[in-house]
């Protein structure tokens, strides 16, 4: 569920952001940092929340 979720987010990132980043000189892995990851962190929180309550829920249920 939490891949469906990045990949949600990831996949709206709009390409054309990424390439102006790459045209104004940056590299793919900086390009990364400075401007995918900032606009997919909300993406992120919720995914870390969710895998979270995911293995809070399954582990209650092994304890029974």
């Amino acid at each position: 569920m939490t891949v469906w979720l990045l990949r949600t987010f990831f996949r709206e990132i709009p390409p054309e952001i990424v390439e102006a980043a790459h045209v104004d000189g940056c590299g793919p892995f900086d390009a990364f940092c400075r401007i995918v990851l900032p606009l997919a962190l909300p993406g992120l929180i919720a995914a870390g929340i969710l895998a979270l309550c995911s293995a809070g829920t399954n582990s209650r249920l092994r304890s029974r």
